[in-house]
């Protein structure tokens, strides 16, 4: 580092001072423009791809501030390019539940009934201090208290507490107490066998309402078949509200 400034001239120092602070502003400029195009996900909730992305683009930023023997313009693409997969890439997931699960992940369950699931531990990267750490944090220390604990894509840990001591349920139904039987138009097959529904029954329930399954932006339901529906256009309206 020293030698650097062995030989140097003043106006040399200030010259190439000026140009690593013009970089570092510039890359300061171009993240926050690129981020905000990609969105606040990209910071509230990272997924793999997303952690990687960030990586990238922010090693980038930094070589661009600091490397000057190198055109300015060359990092700025390089940043576009990542921004411009990252904003493909969430376009289609947001269009394909396949590929949505392909670069999102699905929710690992870690807990069914107060019974660790081991196998689904090693699935998500957690050992058993991991989970309880993570259930302690929630509030819950005896993990007999747990009705469902699952992994979220984004790595936090949801749960769903037993129903009351009080009540001595005996028939504890191994499933979730509701789930996602339509998203973005397309019916969950899987979701559907969760709560110990069909195909069947769920358009049999949709035909009642005068519904078409493609028209829906999210529907849920729960074992007892209290089918809640949202419409995409509804949807929309409630959104637009808050702009």
């Amino acid at each position: 580092m020293w030698d650097y400034f062995d030989g140097l001239s003043a106006g040399e120092f200030w010259t190439d001072f000026g140009d690593v602070a013009l970089r570092a502003f510039l890359s300061i400029v171009v993240l926050f423009i690129l981020t905000k195009l990609m969105g606040n996900k990209q910071i509230s909730q990272l997924n793999f791809f997303d952690y990687i992305i960030g990586i990238s683009i922010g090693s980038i930023a930094a070589e661009m501030a600091t490397t000057t023997d190198r055109p300015h313009h060359f990092f700025v693409l390089a940043m576009v390019i990542y921004t411009i997969i990252t904003v493909l890439i969430t376009y289609i997931a947001r269009k394909s539940i396949a590929m949505r699960r392909f670069f999102n992940g699905t929710p690992v369950p870690l807990v069914e009934n107060g019974k660790i699931i081991e196998k689904n531990l090693v699935k998500a990267g957690f050992d058993v201090n991991d989970l309880l750490t993570e259930l302690r944090y929630a509030g819950y220390f005896n993990i007999e208290d747990v009705q469902y604990a699952l992994e979220e894509t984004d790595g936090r840990v949801s749960i769903i507490p037993r129903p009351c001591e009080d009540l001595k349920i005996t028939d504890a139904k191994p499933t979730l107490p509701q789930s996602d039987v339509i998203i973005d138009g397309k019916i969950m097959t899987n979701n559907l066998k969760s709560v110990r529904k069909s195909r069947e029954w769920l358009l049999e329930e949709l035909k009642k309402r005068n519904k078409n399954h493609k028209d829906i932006l999210l529907a849920t339901s729960d074992y007892d078949g209290n089918l809640t529906i949202m419409d995409k256009e509804v949807a929309a309206k409630k959104y637009d509200r808050y702009n």
